[in-house]
């Protein structure tokens, strides 16, 4: 059906995908009137649907234990574009008065790696972005323990601001340690002269605060190119015909229906070729020019290009004379089309062996499928890539496991 037709091109889709919120109270409440979640949500309008998984009170350490539960590895999560990972207000309750659930740290740091870890595994595809904790006004904790507790109550209290940063500190540490996005709260509140008012009791966010954040995380997911919402030139609008994005809205814009009149078939409109291949329908032509292959390598479009790079692996060993465009694709800015040009060039073993200070410098590239590649395309070339076993010894400390079994497997190949 054209349904069917446009969503395999990436035009359209029959259902929205999804991202993920996953936090402690902050989270939880996000959904609320003005709340910072509603507003992520509202700007994906129609393109993700995006699932409140916030779970009040909780620290990192009691996510850890719930993480299997709530994300299941059995489940389906290809269609997850982000999830955002928002712990460490509770985490950092000061351990004489909030003893149940203070978490020191260190183990709050190392926690939040091991989180990380498990989404790469789980959602490997899924951006992620942590959020540090926001600062915390004392003034507003007391006034709001003294209606809580009684006017008699003069302290102490759970929660310190300096405290808050250093926790935030930690959470900037995971985030740039493993090349994930990362939304600072802590930081940005307090850029507020009147910061304090952006917090309802000290601590949660008010309905100012909630909007300072929303724009905060949009303006952070906008950053990422497959995330990125181009709005309309003429409305502004983020869901019309003429916003661009490389998430598809789910189902045709209303101005791209051919049915006019309610009885006629339900198909866009088509009023100019059709997209691009999908990689599938590429790799489906093996015949395809060399000079066609590399004109997708630099096509608009994400996945053609990442199609064209695929495509060139399989035809290794002929066509090495397309080696410097797939190594200027490691630069690309989609991890996938980075990914695919580090296994194309591993395709052409020791007719590649230039690429390889490019294949090393890729084992830093902050998306972990992109360190995997670059490592298992050194592995094809083996001895041929000897200058890269001190890097490839390195990356068996990577973050990521998968990326570690590959530097491991590489490094066996070159006698190691």
């Amino acid at each position: 059906s054209s349904f069917e037709l446009f969503t395999m091109t990436g035009f359209f889709a029959n259902q929205p995908g999804r991202a993920i919120l996953f936090g402690d109270s902050i989270t939880q409440f996000g959904f609320a009137h003005g709340g910072w979640g509603a507003q992520v949500a509202d700007h994906f309008q129609r393109r993700l649907d995006v699932l409140n998984r916030g779970f009040s009170g909780y620290t990192t350490r009691w996510a850890l234990r719930a993480v299997e539960q709530v994300f299941p590895k059995s489940a389906n999560w290809e269609d997850v574009a982000f999830v955002t990972i928002f712990f460490g207000a509770n985490d950092a309750s000061l351990p004489l008065v909030g003893a149940r659930q203070h978490v020191p740290m260190d183990e709050y740091k190392e926690n939040l790696l091991k989180l990380c870890e498990y989404f790469k595994q789980v959602i490997p595809k899924a951006k992620l972005v942590l959020i540090t904790p926001p600062p915390v006004d004392p003034g507003g904790r007391m006034q709001w323990s003294k209606q809580r507790f009684g006017p008699a109550f003069t302290g102490p209290l759970q929660h310190d601001n300096e405290v808050a940063g250093r926790y935030a500190a930690r959470c900037r540490e995971v985030a740039s340690q493993i090349g994930a996005e990362c939304v600072d709260l802590w930081t940005t509140l307090q850029s507020h002269a009147d910061w304090a008012s952006l917090l309802s009791d000290g601590l949660h966010l008010s309905e100012s605060g909630n909007g300072v954040v929303g724009k905060a995380v949009v303006a952070q997911l906008q950053t990422v190119p497959t995330l990125e919402i181009k709005p309309c030139a003429a409305t502004g609008s983020l869901a019309n015909s003429s916003s661009r994005s490389a998430l598809a809205q789910c189902l045709p814009w209303h101005d791209k229906i051919a049915d006019i009149d309610g009885r006629g078939p339900f198909t866009p409109v088509v009023e100019k070729p059709p997209p691009k291949p999908t990689p599938a329908a590429v790799l489906a032509t093996p015949n395809m020019s060399m000079e066609a292959l590399l004109k997708d390598l630099i096509d608009p479009l994400w996945y053609v290009r990442s199609a064209a790079a695929a495509s060139l692996g399989k035809r290794a060993p002929s066509g090495a004379e397309a080696l410097p465009q797939l190594v200027q694709a490691l630069q690309d800015p989609h991890e996938d089309v980075r990914c695919a040009a580090a296994d194309a060039i591993g395709m052409f073993t020791e007719l590649a062996t230039r690429a390889t200070p490019d294949l090393i410098a890729a084992l830093r590239d902050p998306e972990h499928v992109v360190r995997r590649a670059a490592a298992e395309a050194l592995g094809r070339l083996g001895l041929c890539a000897i200058a890269a076993v001190d890097p490839l010894i390195e990356t068996l400390q990577d973050s990521d496991t998968t990326v570690r079994g590959a530097a491991a497997d590489a490094l066996k190949k070159m006698g190691r």
